[in-house]
């Protein structure tokens, strides 16, 4: 980063500081981010999670991470959405460990440590900041709406927090317009990646949304694999 660690770590505690004021209700609002700020400054490669948005009660996921990792992990990572953050732990290790291939069903949960590790050094988004309306199912209107309200705010965090990789779960399109409507790459010299875009100095991942492997219509190695596959192949840095 061009910024320095002390006016990174300042710009980033006075967005979460702006969002809390952002809610478009009493309830408040989920703050998101860097999930560990000193240590994703430090990552070698910068990986963004932009998911779409999360319900029931609200609360920051900073602050939960940080100040009380056990709970963080039951509830969030072992919990009701254990296959999204499962897979997003499990990911952003292989990629940020020298692009580890999956190989075998391992227990990704069983690893507190190594969870703890790869986590702290992403961040993660959601598009709408609000508790979802429509509960566990995300509709496109739940999106469309918060975007009139959220985008201005949303790429004020893409720009401070300035990821190498974006990986989408399947939200690029409400996206897309900001970045310019750029054209989805599919295969390079013939070769089948997920597809992602290539934007200046980022690389954007828009696979399947990672809890869609709680239906068993994906196969989970092929899921992680192809994902760090794209980042080692396609990542300019």
């Amino acid at each position: 980063m061009d910024v320095s660690k002390h006016n990174f770590l300042k710009q980033d505690q006075g967005l979460k500081d702006e969002m809390k004021f952002l809610n478009r209700d009493e309830e408040g609002i989920f703050i998101d981010g860097a999930l560990d700020p000193v240590k994703y400054y430090g990552s070698n490669i910068k990986i963004l999670w932009v998911l779409k948005e999360a319900y029931g009660d609200v609360f920051s996921y900073p602050d939960f991470f940080v100040n009380d990792f056990d709970k963080f992990y039951d509830d969030i990572v072992c919990g009701v959405p254990r296959h999204t953050w499962g897979t997003i732990a499990e990911v952003s290790h292989n990629i940020l460990n020298g692009f580890i291939m999956k190989t075998e069903l391992v227990d990704i949960l069983n690893k507190k440590d190594t969870v703890r590790e790869s986590l702290a050094k992403i961040a993660f988004v959601n598009i709408n900041k609000d508790s979802s309306y429509t509960g566990g199912r995300s509709e496109n209107r739940n999106l469309e709406e918060a975007m009139v309200h959220y985008n201005k705010f949303l790429f004020k965090q893409i720009e401070h927090l300035n990821p190498n990789v974006i990986i989408c779960g399947n939200s690029f399109q409400f996206l897309k317009p900001s970045f310019g409507l750029p054209s989805v790459i599919k295969k390079v010299n013939n070769i089948d990646y997920v597809d992602h875009y290539r934007i200046e100095n980022k690389l954007i991942l828009d696979p399947y949304h990672p809890g869609y492997l709680a239906y068993g219509k994906l196969d989970s190695i092929m899921y992680i694999n192809d994902i760090v596959k794209t980042v080692r192949d396609c990542l300019q840095v």
